[in-house]
């Protein structure tokens, strides 16, 4: 995704497609992840996002 910006993305509906697949597979391995281990994770931005905030 080396020097692609929105409109580049918006313009390549296979790189769009490929890279909103891969945010669902985070999204849905996230899930799976134990409370012990997200407990001990660092939190960074966008983890909501990702379904890995805790309360």
């Amino acid at each position: 995704m080396k020097d692609v910006d929105l409109q580049g993305l918006n313009e390549n509906e296979v790189l769009l497609d490929s890279m909103l697949f891969r945010m669902i597979q985070i999204s849905e391995n996230a899930k799976k992840l134990s409370l012990e281990y997200r407990l001990k994770i660092v939190k960074f931005r966008g983890m909501q996002c990702r379904g890995l905030e805790i309360g």
